[in-house]
Parts: C-alpha cells; structure tokens; sequence
C-alpha cells in the first residue's frame, strides 16, 4: 500500500513539474523570440528622409471632424515635415503645414490665414495628428522594442518563424509595456499596442501594405531581387482614449534625397504676406469634409 501511495506522489509530482514546464513554454520565448523581434526591426527600412504621395485620413469622434485628402509629404530627420493636403482632385488646397524643429507654420488657403507657433500649441488648437509622431514612425524602425523579454499571447500556426505572433513585453504590475504583433514569415511588424501604468491602452501604432527593398540585382528571368528588408507603404496611428486618429497610405515614394532638393521644398507656396491674416497656432481651426461638399 505504502508503494503504491508513493508511486502515486511520484506520479503527481512528475505530472505537476510537467504542466508547469509546458505553461512556462507556451507562456514564455525569451532567447528564440528576442532574435525574431530584433530581427524584425533590423528588416524595417530606415530612411534619413523621404518625397512621398498619397492619402492622408483624420478622424476626432469627440468633435465630429473628418477630413480625407490627398497629400504631397516631405519628412526628413530629425524634425522637418511638410504636409499639404487637397481635395476635390487637387483643386483646394485644405492646409499647407511647415515644422522646421519646434516652429511651426500652418496655412488655409481657404480662409487665407496663417497660424504660427511651437508645435505644443498644435494640440490646444486642436490640430488632431502629431507630426513628431508622424516623422518618427515612418522614417524609423521601433528600436525601443530592441532586447526586451516577451510573453507569447497567441499564434496562428506551430513553429516560432512561420506563424503570425502575438507578444506582451514582461513586465512587473504597475509599469507600462507594450503588445506587439508580427509576422514571423516575412519578419515584418504589424501592431504595437501601448499601455500605460494603469494596464490602460493608449496608443496604437500599425503598418502594412509592405513593399520589399529591391537590391538592382536580377535573376535570370530578369527579375529584380530582394533584399529582404520591408518598408510599410500604410501608416495608422491611433489613440482610443481620445477617439482620434490618422491614417498615412503611400502610393508613391523617394527616400534619402539630396540636401539641395530638399532645401527648395521648406517654403509654403503661393503665400502673400501682405495680405494673409496672421493668429496663433493655438486658434488653428481646418475645415472638415462637410465644407468641400
């Protein structure tokens, strides 16, 4: 009997240590997800600056603001941006927008105003984008994600570099952390997921419609080959507790440009300073989609 009672314990413990050992796996990658991580950063393309064009979407719920319009870009490191938005296929121009560093100029065509100040007064004037936000997540990779500890939240597939992964940053009770979502086939990051002390999500940060780098080289065929390393033609950045957000799709793009043609590109045009009305950026005010129906 006393055999049997202590097989049984055996048994029990053997099991338990099992559980426990499966529980830490699937709830833990450190040395395995660490490298997917870096690497996946390391296969974003950084560029020091960039000529783009596209679509540009602000939505703020709490003021019922929506303005869609295309958009002419230039974003080059580290604080320099310019946005001039149209609608109507290019025949208003809804805001022309010059950050060189902190100054800020910002003009509406169509009240014939232009408001100027720091870029800490774009937020109480209700401005609903970060253009410091907007510099940094598309020239950059996400280097602070660089060697922290995951905890894998979910999968899609079996094998770490083949599936689409879901991972929280380990952290202790109380700190802030991130989740992440990447791509471990093409080694592409999808989502990152900010929170804050209190656990509650504030930002969100997504990327997709990835173009691959192509190196000049080709293949027999004729065709160019690719480096490896990814460049997200569609941004969103979102933050949920304000209900606002921006949404960046590329059609088109040069990165790295000379210094010259970039420094040609710092003026906002067609602007009469004899007879544009001049406020501060605290009072900027832009129309929405309404007024160009």
């Amino acid at each position: 009997m006393r055999k049997i009672l202590l097989i049984c314990s055996l048994l029990i413990c053997i099991l338990t240590l099992a559980l426990t050992g499966c529980s830490a796996t699937s709830g833990t990658i450190s040395i395995a997800a660490t490298d997917l991580i870096n690497q996946t950063i390391e296969n974003r393309i950084d560029v020091s600056s960039i000529i783009a064009g596209g679509e540009m979407k602000i939505v703020d719920k709490p003021s019922k603001f929506s303005l869609s319009t295309k958009i002419e870009m230039i974003a080059e490191d580290p604080y320099n941006l310019r946005i001039k938005a149209t609608k109507l296929a290019d025949e208003i121009v809804a805001f022309d927008m010059l950050m060189q560093g902190e100054r800020v100029a910002f003009y509406v065509p169509l009240r014939n105003v232009l408001y100027t100040g720091d870029v800490s007064n774009l937020s109480s004037g209700g401005v609903n984008f970060s253009p410091k936000a907007i510099i940094n997540r598309i020239l950059h990779a996400n280097r602070d994600l660089l060697n922290k500890r995951w905890r894998v939240l979910g999968r899609n597939s079996a094998g770490l570099m083949n599936e689409n992964l879901v991972l929280e940053e380990l952290h202790k009770n109380g700190a802030p952390f991130v989740k992440i979502y990447v791509d471990g086939m093409r080694r592409v990051l999808h989502k990152v997921e900010h929170f804050n002390k209190a656990g509650k999500l504030y930002f969100i940060e997504e990327y997709s419609k990835f173009e691959q780098e192509m190196t000049g080289d080709t293949t027999f065929a004729g065709r160019e080959i690719g480096s490896g390393r990814y460049f997200p033609m569609q941004f969103v950045l979102d933050w949920p507790d304000k209900k606002r957000s921006v949404k960046i799709t590329l059609r088109r793009y040069r990165s790295n440009v000379s210094q010259d043609e970039l420094d040609e590109l710092w003026v906002i045009d067609d602007l009469d300073m004899d007879s544009v009305q001049q406020r501060s950026l605290a009072q900027v005010d832009v129309e929405g989609d309404e007024a160009y129906k």
